[in-house]
């Protein structure tokens, strides 16, 4: 089964037609997968779309229901990020149709498929249908059709404008109640439908967003929209949004920064590191104190707190040994140290880590308190 299929009893294969409209006249815009068609059509000097029954379903009860019933329910939605629904009209060689917004824009769909779409974005775009979908709720209406070709962003500011209401549905209308959508991103439950079927599709429409962007947080909350028992999923669209802007309040607050900020917050963890071991030093070697040398386990366990190596920590030995014999100094031991420590970190790239600094910091530290304890 295509993605694009329709679980509903009136569908077919459709196909686009764009033609420019020239003198106000309606011109055909778009065929529908389904029983509508769309017109362009110039309003005041602006650009509106009808949408009216294709020819062959035009007059049939079933088709005219349904499309009156797209109109009262959209006719009642006035939310930013839903596109319009403006008037209802009865035009000859189109019969009844529905005066709609036209939305500058590209599909999320066409938007994905060409690469266009970035984690940034798709934050936005999720946090806009959230909006929009939690609004529809509040209405007791649910949409039971997302998908990404329903999902329109607009070239001025890449806003979401949600359309298509075809097979949306309300308590307040006893007809056309079947199970309906596209199979791909329905809910499993098909009957019995509520606020989480479309949770489950938006989920869907995420992990989709997530894998391209590459963003594993988002994938994460969509799983949790996706469960296949309703009562496992997210249960609101404001607990949804809740859930995403969590961790972008802990670990993604990063997107919204430019790249010079991110590097200097990540310089900024590091030094904050390189000091916690220098303090960590210093609370660790008084210990060594009360023992001298003799101490051997304490100054084993201290300096794996910070993480010298062994052949460190033997040189820094030698040294202590030369000086009892007068044959080094502090100079001469700090150098021969510093090459123990340059041999195990052999490229410049290595040095310039915050982990070499920090050896070379407790290194020295060490060294002088051997130096310090030798007669």
């Amino acid at each position: 089964m295509k993605e694009e299929e329709y679980i509903s009893a009136f569908v077919e294969d459709g196909q686009e037609k764009v033609v420019e409209q020239e003198f106000g006249q309606p011109e055909v815009f778009y065929l529908s997968e389904g029983y509508s068609m769309l017109f362009r059509v110039r309003r005041y000097g602006r650009i509106h779309l009808l949408k009216a029954l294709k020819p062959e379903y035009r007059g049939k009860e079933f088709y005219e229901r349904a499309l009156l019933k797209e109109f009262q329910m959209g006719y009642q939605l006035e939310h930013v990020n839903i596109r319009r629904t403006l008037g209802w009209e009865s035009l000859e060689g189109i019969g009844n149709c529905i005066l709609l917004e036209y939305v500058d824009g590209i599909t999320l769909k066409e938007l994905m498929d060409t690469g266009q779409l970035i984690e940034v974005l798709s934050h936005r775009i999720v946090e806009e249908l959230c909006s929009a979908l939690s609004y529809i709720h509040s209405k007791q209406m649910l949409h039971r059709d997302l998908k990404p070709s329903n999902v329109m962003v607009t070239h001025n500011g890449q806003h979401v404008k949600l359309i298509d209401f075809s097979l949306a549905d309300s308590g307040d209308f006893c007809v056309l109640k079947f199970p309906a959508g596209t199979p791909y991103y329905m809910a499993p439950e098909k009957s019995d439908s509520d606020a989480r079927s479309d949770i489950y599709s938006l989920g869907v429409m995420m992990g989709e967003m997530a894998r391209q962007t590459g963003d594993v947080h988002m994938r994460r909350v969509a799983d949790s929209c996706t469960q296949p028992k309703p009562e496992n999923r997210i249960a609101s669209m404001e607990e949804l949004l809740a859930q995403l802007k969590a961790q972008d309040q802990q670990d993604g607050s990063l997107i919204s920064m430019g790249g010079k900020q991110r590097h200097n917050l990540i310089v900024l963890g590091w030094i904050t590191a390189v000091i916690a071991l220098v303090v960590l030093v210093f609370i660790l070697v008084p210990k060594l104190n009360d023992n001298g040398i003799g101490g051997k386990s304490d100054v084993q366990m201290g300096q794996g707190n910070i993480a010298l190596s062994q052949a460190v920590l033997d040189a820094c030995y030698r040294e202590q040994v030369l000086a009892k014999e007068g044959k080094t100094d502090t100079a001469a031991a700090y150098a021969r140290i510093q090459a123990v420590l340059d041999a195990e970190y052999p490229s410049e790239t290595a040095r310039q880590g915050s982990m070499y600094h920090a050896q070379r910091t407790a290194a020295r530290l060490f060294l002088d308190h051997l130096l310090k304890a030798a007669p």
